[in-house]
């Protein structure tokens, strides 16, 4: 089947919406859903209600077409997976803010010694969990770990427990968090502000290793230059979107790839 996204908080554009059911349709002869929003502006044939199974790259993967703004498997983000999983080999993963775990399942799959997700949401969890067990990979009671990230990483470093790849997938938009009215800062995270600590944080886990870092934040100023000036003893290098999602290059899902320097 086919998926076709708009990201927007007004009313669905009826005529928008069929002429790209219909554009699609030349394409592809399959089940075409139409999301605008956090809607479904459109089903149109063979469409599966509830979770049922893709397969990237070997690996499979639960997705709900009809779920919130989120299906469970971000396309943009494919290269950037066969990227976590070329460097896994060997090596102990880090997955911050791991939804549905899918860069964790790519790193166990490409033969991690160890892969630990952190996410604070229960369910997002419970999908990454299942999506392991998809795979036959293995777990145990570090893999699929409940956390704010920040706590995590705070903790981790307390620890002085450290990885070889940590990869950091925060929301692109400011999340409200909870836990305010005890003056924490549980689940809260704004682009603008919070990334220079984010990224120290990881990297202060990560002292010899790679942090695979991704953003959707719009503008440079929500990601870009702030990571570079946190991080500005390592080598940090920007990761070409794949051809799929052209676009503004400071806008859309981007990723900087940062390694120790030596």
């Amino acid at each position: 089947m086919a998926l076709v996204r708009r990201f927007s908080r007004e009313p669905a554009d009826v005529e928008a919406v069929e002429r790209w059911a219909a554009a699609v349709a030349d394409l592809h002869a399959g089940g075409i859903v139409v999301r605008w929003g956090r809607e479904t502006a459109l089903a149109r044939g063979p469409v599966p209600e509830g979770e049922f199974e893709v397969v990237e790259d070997g690996l499979k993967f639960g997705v709900d077409v009809h779920r919130g703004s989120n299906v469970g498997l971000f396309a943009d983000a494919r290269p950037l997976r066969r990227l976590v999983r070329s460097l896994a080999p060997g090596r102990r993963v880090l997955n911050l803010f791991s939804y549905t775990s899918a860069f964790g399942v790519h790193a166990a799959a490409g033969g991690a010694r160890s892969v630990t997700n952190v996410d604070l949401v229960p369910s997002a969890l419970e999908r990454g969990a299942a999506n392991f067990e998809r795979n036959g990979l293995p777990t145990d009671s570090r893999t699929h770990v409940r956390s704010d990230a920040f706590e995590f990483l705070k903790r981790a470093a307390a620890r002085g427990e450290t990885w070889d790849v940590v990869v950091v997938d925060p929301p692109p938009v400011p999340t409200v968090g909870r836990g305010r009215k005890r003056g924490g800062r549980r689940g809260r995270f704004d682009p603008r502000k919070d990334w220079p600590t984010l990224a120290r944080g990881a990297a202060a886990v990560c002292p010899g290793g790679a942090l695979v870092l991704l953003s959707a934040a719009r503008g440079e100023d929500g990601f870009e230059n702030p990571v570079a000036e946190a991080l500005e003893d390592r080598d940090v290098r920007r990761v070409a979107r794949g051809e799929d999602f052209p676009g503004p290059s400071d806008q859309g899902l981007r990723a900087l790839v940062a390694v120790a320097c030596t």
